[in-house]
């Protein structure tokens, strides 16, 4: 279900996260908050416990594959508790009852798509990403935007 052969955009990472929490009931899919150029950054919630523990990838744009691993992660996860089987020594329902599991794979939504596909020159960020990361816009990792306005308080 995950292709860890190809890059993963945003576009890619949204239709992954669509089909698994289709597939997966107990899967459940929001958005956090928005980006500052209006991307939805998704998360995923797994379990229903009061533990929560918090798993969150591509903090730099360029670090894409942090995203990528973590819905190999997602899947695998997802397939044992389908399967019924046992996280560690603990049974899969068992663990899920008294933890959750709260899964960002792409926290900078906007520098893994400009790391990916390249700046978009019609964009009213354009003038700013060239002003910060060079000539093309596309280093340092994409992480100047100012992205990570979001809360995690909301948890």
């Amino acid at each position: 279900m995950i292709d860890l052969t190809h890059e993963c955009d945003y576009n890619t990472l949204i239709e992954a996260v669509r089909r698994m929490s289709d597939r997966y009931g107990f899967l459940n899919f929001s958005y956090l908050t928005e980006s500052v150029m209006g991307r939805g950054i998704p998360i995923l919630r797994i379990g229903e416990g009061k533990k929560n523990y918090y798993y969150v990838g591509t903090h730099h744009g360029a670090e894409r594959i942090t995203g990528m691993l973590l819905l190999k992660f997602i899947y695998e996860l997802c397939e044992v508790i389908r399967r019924g089987g046992k996280i560690g020594s603990t049974d899969s329902s068992f663990f899920l009852k008294q933890r959750s599991l709260f899964i960002i794979p792409q926290l900078n939504v906007d520098g893994a798509e400009i790391s990916a596909n390249g700046p978009d020159k019609s964009s009213p960020w354009y003038s700013r990403l060239v002003g910060i990361n060079g000539s093309d816009g596309t280093g340092h990792g994409c992480c100047d935007l100012g992205t990570f306005q979001f809360g995690f308080q909301l948890l």
